[in-house]
């Protein structure tokens, strides 16, 4: 199983992107959630990944267009299970190892506040925080609010 995970992150260093989405719950409260994808043409490379590793694959009309006019897949993974796969591949991650370590911390805040409580402004600064920092970890430069650069507490030290 170890060439499998060493195979699993040169894809993800190579063509993965790690991100943690926000978006609204039905009733309006912002949720956020740790997404790992992967984009190849090869639709049975990615289904090789899907067969060890689960996930769902679709065709990737924005990465077909960057690319020009092949057709591109992107395999993906949410939350606990990317959790899961980052806490295997960050032995073998060259590139990626801060982001893996930010993402992972996520996770594991996330976890923590799962239960069915309220949001608390606090929470929502520090799943901020975590966001932006995975996304300038990915090197492309995106801040989605720059106010809420501050660590949190938790992590200050």
């Amino acid at each position: 199983m170890q060439t499998l995970w060493v195979w699993l992150a040169a894809l993800i260093e190579g063509e993965g992107c790690l991100q943690i989405r926000k978006y609204r719950s039905d009733i309006g409260n912002p949720c956020y959630t740790l997404h790992l994808s992967i984009s190849n043409k090869s639709l049975q490379l990615l289904s090789a990944v899907r067969e060890v590793w689960g996930g769902n694959i679709k065709a990737d009309r924005r990465c077909s267009l960057r690319r020009g006019r092949n057709i591109c897949y992107c395999w993906q993974l949410y939350s606990a299970n990317v959790y899961n796969i980052l806490s295997n591949v960050a032995p073998y991650v060259v590139f990626r190892g801060e982001q893996v370590r930010v993402a992972m911390q996520f996770q594991e805040l996330r976890t923590q506040f799962r239960a069915n409580r309220p949001i608390t402004a606090e929470l929502i600064r520090q799943y901020e925080w975590y966001r932006n920092e995975v996304s300038r970890l990915s090197g492309n430069g995106k801040v989605y609010k720059r106010s809420l650069l501050n660590k949190p507490d938790d992590e200050k030290a």
